[in-house]
């Protein structure tokens, strides 16, 4: 569900971004998924850091 409602947040910012104005030289519509979807990276890392702990990295160096 969180998901579903972070999809659709994704979408209204990036119509509400690419409504007609100019926002910057390259800021086409790729370039702009490209920024929201790093955007998203570092927002969701300290969160999941805190809900995986480190044992996530120790669990990904036993199967390598």
């Amino acid at each position: 569900m969180l998901s579903n409602l972070s999809s659709a947040a994704r979408g209204v910012l990036s119509k509400k971004t690419m409504s007609g104005k100019s926002v910057g030289r390259n800021m086409g519509p790729q370039n702009l998924y490209a920024v929201l979807t790093i955007l998203s990276c570092f927002l969701l890392a300290p969160m999941f850091l805190a809900k995986e702990g480190l044992g996530f990295f120790t669990a990904a160096a036993e199967l390598v």
